[in-house]
């Protein structure tokens, strides 16, 4: 049978990731519950606020690895016209947060364009194209893509969202 739990968290709400270690991630974006980011552990909720300016950020992607890696993507706050200025994919080691990429391209259309292999490969999709970080190197590997989601096998075959670049139609891929 099914078992629920309760666990009051002023962040997060919308996405959730399962540590190797039991500990469950949560995210989420500011008009669909709570903003941020929020680490849940032993019955606890607490929130990190990696951008390092102490303000709650939107959240559209959240994945773990197997050694404890915790991948995220972090959109900017809206200028005054409304549009997203560019966004971050920030990754925490278990002690501090690291920027993988920000900018412009980095705006988030999509959810859970984010997945890690079983090798600690993590793979992002934005700005039209399908992203590799490995070994400290970014490497664009298809640029045919939509903005999500992405997700890898047990034995590493990277699946996403494609785009027809005649139609604009989406459908499932793989590497």
């Amino acid at each position: 049978s099914w078992r629920t739990e309760t666990y009051p968290c002023g962040a997060g709400g919308l996405l959730a990731a399962v540590a190797a270690d039991g500990t469950v991630w949560t995210a989420g974006i500011g008009y669909s519950g709570g903003a941020g980011i929020a680490r849940l552990s032993e019955g606890a909720c607490g929130e990190l606020l990696p951008w390092g300016d102490g303000a709650t950020h939107d959240v559209m992607g959240i994945t773990t690895d197997r050694g404890g890696l915790v991948a995220v993507m972090i959109m900017d706050a809206q200028e005054a016209d409304g549009q997203f200025r560019g966004g971050r994919i920030m990754s925490w080691d278990g002690e501090r947060w690291a920027t993988l990429r920000e900018g412009v391209e980095v705006r988030v259309t999509g959810w859970n364009g984010l997945s890690y292999g079983p090798d600690g490969t993590l793979w992002a999709a934005f700005d039209g194209q399908l992203w590799q970080y490995a070994d400290g190197v970014e490497t664009s590997v298809r640029d045919d893509i939509g903005q999500g989601p992405v997700s890898v096998a047990p034995d590493g075959t990277v699946w996403f969202v494609a785009q027809d670049p005649e139609t604009g139609a989406p459908f499932v891929d793989r590497l």
